[in-house]
């Protein structure tokens, strides 16, 4: 016979009330994924999911913690970015929480970009490319394009503004794009991210600062946003960078980054395509859509090239 489930601390928890799969582990134990078993179904996910959801909130209550402007959704974002641990899901939305306070995200996240950046983000712009024109994927999902090429100085930028601030403007971005997906009623974004002509020399310090610093904002303040990171146009060399820059991230997130080589137009075209319909992607990435304005030229900086079948 299956045995309880042992818990974070060692013991054993308490039998199971009755679910549609015995050996589902209780909220608040070791959780969903990091169980060894076969993937339990999606209306038993559902089911741990409201039981967790109902003693999260007995538990922030207990503590103190006014989540009443949150929704189930957003509760569940934290949950799950702590494998349905109810103590550490509670202790990772109170920071977050802080962190809100802290810094005034709700009412800051309604300024003006360049009072964010410091500068005129066209400065920005010019190094970083970046983009949400307003196409969705299959799943209904808003597209975000970025360029991290061979014009991504982002030293330039520091004649500008300064670190912190350009740290600023990738939270106040990600708030921007937390009201796309209020709009079009979706949990996450997908993220295009061209690196054509990126070569070894842009990743100094200033560039690994402020990945490491966009990485750090985003696991601990957007969790469960990111559906999926597709990398095309990539250089051999920028596996070095890689390297450094997947051990910032949970294995979760690892696993939703794909990096097609510039090698295989193919390839790229074939993964865009089957994320997107081409009404949904601008014409530098395989779609009908108005061309990305402010982008670098295209195909020979960016992009991909015209394919015939």
């Amino acid at each position: 016979n299956p045995q309880p489930p042992v818990s974070a601390g060692g013991g054993r928890s308490p039998p199971p009330v009755a679910r549609p799969d015995p050996h589902l582990p209780l909220p608040g134990s070791m959780g969903w994924f990091s169980s060894s078993l076969a993937p339990a179904k999606p209306e038993e996910i559902a089911l741990a999911e409201a039981e967790a959801l109902q003693g999260f909130r007995g538990l922030l209550e207990g503590r103190g913690i006014d989540a009443g402007e949150l929704s189930h959704k957003d509760l569940l974002r934290f949950l799950r970015a702590r494998k349905l641990d109810l103590p550490k899901a509670a202790d990772f939305l109170s920071s977050d929480m802080a962190w809100r306070r802290d810094n005034r995200i709700k009412e800051r996240s309604l300024e003006d970009g360049a009072s964010v950046l410091g500068c005129a983000p066209a400065k920005l712009q010019a190094v970083l490319p970046h983009a949400c024109p307003g196409g969705l994927d299959k799943q209904g999902r808003p597209l975000l394009f970025k360029h991290f090429g061979g014009q991504c100085e982002l030293r330039k930028v520091l004649r500008e503004t300064c670190e912190a601030k350009l740290h600023d403007y990738n939270w106040w971005l990600n708030e921007q794009h937390v009201r796309r997906l209020d709009e079009v009623g979706a949990d996450k974004w997908v993220v295009i991210m061209d690196a054509k002509g990126w070569y070894p020399a842009l990743f100094d310090t200033t560039a690994f600062r402020f990945l490491k610093a966009m990485a750090k904002i985003d696991s601990d303040h957007y969790p469960e946003r990111l559906g999926a990171i597709v990398v095309i146009n990539a250089p051999a060399t920028l596996a070095f960078c890689w390297k450094v820059v997947r051990t910032w991230l949970d294995e979760e997130t690892r696993e939703k980054v794909d990096i097609i080589s510039t090698g295989n137009p193919i390839r790229a075209k074939d993964r865009i395509l089957a994320l997107a319909d081409p009404a949904q992607l601008p014409q530098q990435y395989c779609g009908t859509a108005p061309p990305l304005a402010t982008w670098p030229e295209w195909p020979s900086r960016s992009g991909l090239p015209v394919l015939t079948p």
